[in-house]
């Protein structure tokens, strides 16, 4: 589905046609939603005997990871709509985005001093 509604958009953004372009955008970014969203409900990520057979189940921090992906993705999603009608909000929404995803890998990746440092010294050389 998501191919469709890209090629859509590409077809209708060459086309020049600005409300076609922008339904097909939000379509083919609700494609990322609605896959996080299906994600987390059917997917089962630790297997944990359960009495004599196995249960799978996810672990707290993959769900905590999970909601702020899925709240980074809803973000993205109106940022692609916003973003067209005013562009202040389009990036405010982007960047409540990109916060979600930061907090989101934080769950598996803890920031330490030493992981500070070689960022700020990579920046410097770069």
């Amino acid at each position: 589905m998501f191919g469709i509604f890209f090629v859509g958009y590409r077809a209708f953004y060459f086309l020049g046609r600005p409300l076609e372009t922008l339904v097909f955008k939000a379509l083919a970014s609700l494609c990322f939603v609605l896959l996080a969203f299906f994600n987390y409900f059917n997917f089962k990520s630790v297997e944990v005997a359960n009495g004599g057979g196995i249960a799978k189940e996810r672990s707290p921090s993959f769900k905590r990871y999970s909601v702020k992906i899925i709240f980074a993705l809803c973000f993205s999603f109106a940022a692609d709509i916003l973003i067209k009608k005013n562009l202040v909000s389009g990036i405010l929404a982007f960047f409540l985005a990109q916060i979600c995803f930061f907090l989101a890998f934080l769950e598996f990746k803890k920031i330490t001093l030493r992981y500070a440092r070689w960022f700020f010294v990579s920046l410097r050389q770069s």
